[in-house]
């Protein structure tokens, strides 16, 4: 393909050499990320004469997890290497890279089929080329040119943009996890708030309120807590997994479920309960996990009797459409702006001008302004609402004036959060 994009003629472009390691032939496009000393913990500024020959050098290689923040560009036109498996970090060859700068056009190796001014995506760990991926690199590429690469990767004009939550679209879903579940977002133009979520089996719809159909997922006596866990200013604690434990109700956490929940250790009756967001899990074995939290502990875990930890799944990260789980026991977390099928990631909306699904004349009684969700995620007003005691989940209220009975929602003002 030929391109437009000239780094001669291209102005406030920076190009650099560099020294790559991997084994695997380079071209134009791919990216690439410096290498973090593994003992230093830094990135490798300079090398051993031994290694390089003499002067300051820069070490790259294909994107980690432990290297992806420091995403050092993408191969320039001519810049690139052939393969070789001899190579190692004592025998590096040089490329040529385009150094990341705002609004910098570049060509970028993709696999993704791209939209003029609308396609954004982002290096991703384990590949040359750049793709729809977590948000973990602080740059990312606006396409600037239509082209589809999804059959075979190839190039694409692109523009370095700064890696942000604002660069998302929350009337798309995606099939691969681009952000924190639970990640809150108030768009910029409407102020609208939504939460990133994985949506779980049943799938949502744009018409019907999105369910947590997660538990309690553990709730227990504190297990022994063992070297270092669960002490005074630390940011872990040990809990016990029952047989019946976990979403699915068999025992099984899976390393890192619990990220983006929260747990509640209560050390007896004497002390008031500390409150933590779970960063962290490691997988249950043997009826025990070690999960990590967001503060320091303000005191030791007590197994004690009377003491207790419970566990909660994070609240976006099994939603289901409220007309699929129809559970009176379920509260809707958000309005999905797109249908969406198990397995994927949406965004719920939480906050704003929305319309949902009414289940009658919805705001159409004088006086009756506010609406419930009832147990199919759908609005109904509140008459004949509160029972024994018992009252529906709040929506928000009707936003538009009708006074009409026709059986049709209002312009909802969602007010979740």
């Amino acid at each position: 393909m030929i391109s437009n994009i000239n780094y001669e003629t291209e102005t406030n472009v920076e190009t650099k050499i560099v020294n790559y390691i991997g084994v695997a032939a380079l071209t134009e496009g791919m990216t690439v990320a410096y290498i973090r000393d593994s003992l230093l913990g830094v990135r490798n500024d300079t090398q051993a004469a031994a290694d390089f020959g003499s002067g300051r050098y820069r070490c790259v290689d294909v994107l980690s997890l432990a290297n992806i923040e420091d995403f050092a560009g993408v191969v320039a036109s001519g810049g690139g290497c052939a393969a070789d498996a001899n190579r190692t970090n004592a025998k590096p060859v040089q490329i040529c890279i385009v150094v990341p700068k705002e609004g910098i056009a570049v060509n970028v190796h993709t696999n993704l089929s791209c939209t003029i001014n609308v396609t954004i995506f982002r290096p991703v760990v384990g590949q040359y080329y750049a793709s729809r991926g977590p948000l973990l690199a602080p740059w990312a590429f606006k396409a600037i040119q239509t082209i589809d690469r999804s059959g075979t990767a190839g190039i694409v004009e692109a523009v370095f943009i700064r890696a942000g939550i604002e660069d998302i679209n929350p009337h798309l879903n995606d099939t691969v996890q681009m952000y924190d579940i639970g990640q809150r977002y108030v768009d910029p133009a409407t102020g609208n708030v939504y939460r990133y979520s994985k949506v779980g089996v049943g799938g949502v719809t744009s018409e019907f309120g999105a369910v947590n159909i997660a538990p309690c997922l553990s709730s227990h006596i504190p297990p022994t807590q063992g070297t270092g866990i669960g002490v005074l200013g630390g940011y872990t604690a040990k809990i016990t997994v029952s047989g019946s434990d976990g979403f699915a109700g068999d025992g099984v956490i899976a390393a890192d479920e619990l990220v983006g929940g929260y747990v509640w250790i209560n050390n007896g009756t004497s002390e008031h309960p500390q409150r933590r967001r779970i960063t962290a899990n490691t997988v249950a074995a043997s009826n025990l996990s070690i999960v990590t939290v967001d503060r320091p502990l303000t005191s030791a875990v007590s197994t004690a009797g009377g003491s207790s930890i419970e566990v909660f799944a994070n609240p976006y990260a099994h939603v289901v459409d409220g007309n699929v789980a129809n559970n009176a026991y379920a509260s809707v977390v958000g309005m999905a702006c797109i249908e969406a099928a198990a397995g994927t990631f949406v965004w719920l909306q939480t906050r704003g001008p929305c319309w949902i699904t009414s289940d009658a004349n919805t705001g159409k009684t004088a006086n009756s302004r506010m609406l419930y969700f009832g147990q199919n995620g759908a609005v109904t007003d509140g008459h004949g609402l509160t029972y024994a005691g018992h009252s529906y989940q709040p929506a928000g209220y009707a936003m538009d004036l009708n006074t009409g009975s026709v059986s049709n929602s209002p312009l909802c003002m969602l007010m979740l959060e």
